[in-house]
């Protein structure tokens, strides 16, 4: 395990790059700082593999910290500095850093830079975590690399038992979703070939996860999963969203690329499809009322884009998106999402909302 400090003089931004590198399953964060001081002084006594260092710092900055430490022989530790800035690029190099990430920081980025100290710092990592998503299509990942199954009833199945968290699905239920067509023997057979060639891939790409028979029912254990479905659907937001929550919210809502296991289809996961889609949507608008509040009305607008650009009928979205352009002055830009809205309606057969008719009198 990669062992990391966080430096930044802004509390958002740590946790932000708390939780990248928490999820990351490769790195433990043994602490953090808001000025180089205390960072200076955790040096002292402590040994850290790499410390996350933002540059733009009050009294003493990031390149002034990373020359501090770099000059200290004794100390091995590598740097990745984390910035909203890109024109220190060169200056970052010149402290002999590993890395250099922009914020804000793309996961992919994020990723090559955890490998880059993993093979600079021969660090061994135990416990590889598996990478899930399932917002838009299916897909598994290890250390970056794609998982790839032999069968789609292999795929299928690995996403059924994931759907439910590690609690227990009973075998006959399986057989239901995936082989209703097969007699008793047959279906079995199949099971148990399509079992073998989950674990074989994941197997095959370092990963030890762990599907667990148990009184005719199959688990997956979850401890060493990462699962954007997971992250969105055990988030349990306040009625109102606050200054501390917001930075998580957003990391939540980016995951919400597509509806869930969409581009898969699979008739199970249709129940659950409908109640991340509310989930999300409620803590959407949450988010857009907290922008509102703070005056940040150009983020809340384009968080409304967003969502529009993927639920294109739902009456609260393109409501309050609406609302926000009209209060803004922006009629034209309004009546264009309304109309948007509309002719997306009339090819299901139906009418706009007369909730909207008191809006157009507006524009």
């Amino acid at each position: 395990m990669i062992k990391a400090i966080i430096v930044d003089d802004e509390l958002p931004s740590i946790n932000i790059m708390k939780r990248l590198l928490t999820n990351s399953g490769k790195v433990q964060v043994i602490a953090s700082f808001d000025n180089a001081n205390g960072a200076l002084e955790y040096l002292k006594d402590n040994i850290v593999d790499v410390i996350f260092l933002d540059i733009q710092m009050p009294n003493v900055d990031g390149l002034e910290l990373a020359n501090i430490i770099t000059s200290d022989s004794t100390n091995k530790c590598k740097i990745v500095f984390v910035t909203a800035y890109n024109q220190y690029a060169i200056e970052a190099f010149e402290v002999n850093a590993l890395d250099y990430l922009l914020k804000p920081v793309k996961r992919d980025r994020f990723n090559k830079t955890i490998d880059r100290i993993i093979e600079e710092s021969n660090i061994k990592i135990a416990d590889m975590k598996m990478n899930v998503k399932c917002f838009g299509k299916f897909e598994v990942s290890a250390n970056n690399k794609i998982v790839k199954f032999r069968t789609k009833k292999a795929e299928e199945l690995l996403a059924l038992l994931i759907n439910n968290e590690g609690k227990n699905v009973p075998r006959s239920r399986i057989i239901d979703y995936l082989w209703a067509d097969f007699d008793g023997d047959k279906a079995l057979v199949n099971l148990n070939t399509t079992l073998y060639y989950i674990r074989k891939a994941l197997q095959d790409k370092g990963l030890d996860i762990n599907i667990i028979f148990d009184r005719e029912s199959y688990r997956i254990d979850t401890k060493n999963i990462i699962c954007d479905y997971y992250m969105l659907k055990n988030y349990l937001p306040h009625s109102n969203i606050e200054d501390e929550d917001i930075s998580n919210v957003n990391e939540i809502l980016d995951l919400y690329t597509d509806d869930y296991l969409i581009a898969n289809d699979y008739i199970w996961s249709i129940s659950m499809r409908l109640s991340l889609k509310e989930k999300y949507i409620s803590l959407l608008l949450l988010t857009v009322e907290f922008y509102y509040n703070k005056d940040e009305k150009e983020k809340a607008i384009t968080l409304l884009k967003d969502a529009f650009s993927k639920e294109c009928i739902n009456d609260a979205i393109i409501y309050r998106l609406m609302e926000l352009l009209i209060e803004e002055k922006n009629y034209s830009l309004a009546l264009k999402y309304y109309n948007s809205y509309k002719n997306t309606l009339n090819e299901f057969g139906r009418k706009p909302n007369k909730i909207f008719n008191k809006m157009l009198t507006l524009i």
